[in-house]
């Protein structure tokens, strides 16, 4: 199995290997971009990107390489909220999408709140999602099937996952959504545990999860609301920590493991978000702010 962590500074590509540790699937992560010959190793590339719009998603030369990879019978699935848009207007780029995804150029919705995305049944099961809009763009694609097969919606209506099936046996599937965005881990595992089932591919086989730990950041917050915060760690007891921005005392909060395995989850209450900001911390000592909005 390879990520491709082409989502720049953000860390959305958490969700993928912490779904993947969990699962104990062996699994190898490549920065920014792989060409066709990388790809080709793999049984499956998962390639997310982050939330640019235009060529920030796929330069020529990665389109060209995924081009390459399905000619020769890969499998891809790609998890963004802004590929099919971020093609308009591109030379070739709508026949493109439609060839290797099944899907034509998109419209966009504007969305400030999060979200649900719900499996139709097909290769995502019917399992229910929570999204949070994207971190930096508030607009989001609205995939039109032509040809693909609709594996998920949205709670309005709109498609929001596909699968395709294309010349010489590639098959594809495309998120609508990007990974990071699915902020509790407890969601991701069972999402990616269904994306890997419709490829034949199924847990096991890899090492226990160690004290690594595999998280998303929370960018922000509303007044008014608890932050749940997850992780997948295989430490035996993680601890929240969390305090003011830049002061105070931190205050700990144990952890309790969520139904998937090495999950961990907790909450920063509400009464404790301020306009000032919040810190916390899980256990690998990284301090990350919430911006906290309202």
């Amino acid at each position: 199995m390879l990520v491709v962590d082409d989502d720049g500074a953000t860390d959305g590509e958490a969700a993928l290997t912490g779904a993947l540790t969990s699962l104990r699937v062996p699994h190898a992560v490549v920065a920014s971009s792989a060409d066709a010959a990388t790809m080709s190793a793999f049984d499956l590339v998962i390639w997310a990107t982050g939330d640019d719009i235009g060529r920030g998603q796929l330069t020529d030369e990665e389109m060209a390489s995924i081009t390459e990879h399905l000619a020769g019978g890969g499998r891809l699935v790609f998890t963004s909220s802004f590929l099919a848009g971020s093609l308009a207007g591109r030379p070739g780029g709508a026949d493109w999408l439609r060839r290797h995804f099944g899907v034509a150029l998109p419209g966009a919705v504007e969305r400030h709140e999060p979200y649900e995305v719900r499996g139709t049944g097909d290769a995502l099961g019917a399992g229910l999602w929570r999204v949070e809009p994207s971190r930096i763009q508030r607009f989001g694609d609205v995939l039109t099937s032509a040809g693909a097969t609709v594996t998920a919606r949205t709670s309005a209506g709109n498609v929001a996952a596909v699968r395709h099936t294309g010349d010489g046996g590639a098959e594809t599937m495309l998120l609508a959504f990007g990974a990071g965005t699915v902020p509790d881990l407890d969601e991701a595992v069972p999402l990616l545990r269904s994306v890997l089932d419709h490829f034949g591919l199924g847990p096991g086989g890899g090492a226990p999860p160690g004290l690594d730990v595999h998280h998303v950041s929370v960018p922000r917050a509303s007044l008014g609301r608890d932050v749940l915060v997850s992780a997948v760690t295989g430490a035996a007891s993680p601890e929240l920590r969390y305090r003011a921005h830049g002061s105070g005392a931190w205050i700990a909060v144990p952890m309790a493991p969520g139904t998937s395995d090495a999950v961990w989850r907790a909450t920063i209450p509400a009464a404790a978000l301020t306009r000032d900001d919040v810190d916390y911390m899980i256990g690998d000592g990284v301090v990350r702010t919430i911006s906290v909005l309202g």
